[in-house]
């Protein structure tokens, strides 16, 4: 029986807004899973592993003790303009005068 290759491709979710929604600093409002943003973020994290979980499974790779790591970022405007400094540093006057959420993540990611 041939050997399956596992998957090269990160299992990695990225999301941005202007707090951690997930783990909101103390100045940010506090952390609420029934708040309709953090739900839509709990939801996708949950579909995501559900769906990888399927894959692996038709590809026989998976079982209790193999389970694929997955990476889940969330950065919020700060985390943004740190990373965006370091990529690229003249970015970050951009990003920080953008008022649509959607073109700073885009710039963020």
């Amino acid at each position: 029986m041939a050997s399956i290759a596992m998957p090269t491709i990160p299992r990695r979710l990225i999301f941005t807004y202007k707090y951690n929604l997930l783990r909101p600093s103390k100045d940010d409002p506090p952390y609420d899973e029934n708040d309709a943003l953090t739900a839509n973020v709990l939801h996708t994290i949950h579909t995501y592993k559900q769906h990888w979980e399927r894959i692996d499974k038709q590809l026989g790779i998976f079982d209790d003790n193999s389970r694929r790591e997955v990476t889940i970022s969330f950065l919020s405007n700060d985390d943004c303009i740190a990373v965006i400094n370091k990529a690229q540093p003249k970015l970050v006057q951009y990003f920080v005068k953008e008022k649509r959420g959607d073109l700073k993540a885009d710039t963020c990611r």
